[in-house]
């Protein structure tokens, strides 16, 4: 129902449930009395898309970033850094809209930790066989682990922070 103060008028539609937690609608009202409408459920596919790419940019520059303190410069040691927070990006959003889709924002906030600690042991499970590979010298497997640790806790925070600063990208 929606109110129109200035007509002191209300508009009335069927009755209709949200198919997520999180739903779009879109109301048209073309060639329509002030007294019916039309819901058409939409979702915004293109922000989705954008907001996807610019995380996945974020983590990525902010864990480079951080890769170049630990002294993982090489080009392949780079180029491992980047496939594997691709993978890693792809599959966390993927469960996290899942999730946030079906189960709504608090479940959103238990699986993101949850997933979180999944990622890192992924990424440093493969930065662990392939990293050293790369490398002139001998890298020990806890200033891998120790790397990873970082770069997450990094991409997190850095997270954190740019949701505070532009809602919707997350």
């Amino acid at each position: 129902m929606l109110y129109y103060p200035k007509l002191d008028t209300f508009t009335v539609s069927d009755i209709y449930e949200r198919y997520a937690f999180d739903s779009y609608f879109t109301i048209t009202m073309d060639g329509l009395d002030i007294v019916s409408s039309k819901d058409d459920r939409s979702y915004d596919y293109t922000w989705e898309a954008i907001s996807f790419v610019c995380r996945v940019v974020i983590t990525i520059l902010l864990e480079l970033l951080i890769a170049w303190f630990f002294a993982f410069r090489k080009k392949e040691q780079v180029a491992i850094i980047l496939c594997v927070n691709v993978i890693t990006q792809i599959c966390l959003n993927l469960l996290l809209n899942f999730i946030n889709y079906n189960r709504g924002p608090h479940a959103f906030i238990f699986w993101y930790v949850f997933l979180e600690l999944l990622v890192f042991l992924a990424e440093s499970t493969a930065y662990t066989i392939f990293l050293g590979k790369y490398s002139d010298t001998p890298v020990s497997n806890k200033k891998i682990l120790l790397y990873t640790l970082c770069a997450n806790i990094v991409s997190f925070v850095g997270g954190m922070a740019i949701a505070r600063l532009v809602p919707g990208i997350f």
